[in-house]
């Protein structure tokens, strides 16, 4: 179980690093300060830069997903249409919320990690910060001010 949840974390982390930066949020230039916090999470600040990313991220799998099976052109106002007949959410604002969701259980397990014995090896944690550094490295600083990561 725990080398199995590290995995796990590190596919998400390097996921979300390497994915989010593909999509963007309709046709609204969006700019993020990533150090904002949108949640606390037991006396942990969730940033701004860590929620974006998320977001960004599904819109990037969803994007994949839509055009592989020929629906590309239905993204187009597809987040700022009603997300169910008769709500005045739209998709995005709906997509929104749910990942927020997403990340707040994300940084719940990350608290518990320690009582089930999961932990993240220094060996590890050299690999996720060399993929974040990577990841700033390979963009622009007008794509990093963007993400708000």
């Amino acid at each position: 179980m725990k080398n199995t949840w590290k995995k796990y974390a590190a596919i998400a982390m390097a996921g979300v690093l390497s994915a989010g930066m593909l999509s963007g949020c309709g046709d609204k230039k969006e700019v993020f300060d990533g150090t904002k916090t949108v949640a606390t999470i037991n006396g942990e600040e969730i940033p701004m830069g860590v929620f974006s990313f998320v977001v960004r991220n599904q819109q990037a799998y969803l994007k994949a997903l839509y055009e592989s099976y020929g629906l590309g052109s239905y993204l187009a106002g597809m987040y700022d249409s009603p997300a169910e007949e008769g709500s005045d959410m739209t998709y995005g604002e709906q997509t929104k919320y749910q990942m927020l969701e997403q990340v707040e259980t994300m940084y719940l397990m990350k608290n518990k990690a320690a009582e089930y014995g999961v932990e993240i090896t220094a060996e590890e944690e050299a690999k996720l910060a060399a993929a974040a550094e990577a990841f700033i490295a390979s963009n622009s600083e007008e794509t990093i001010k963007t993400l708000g990561v």
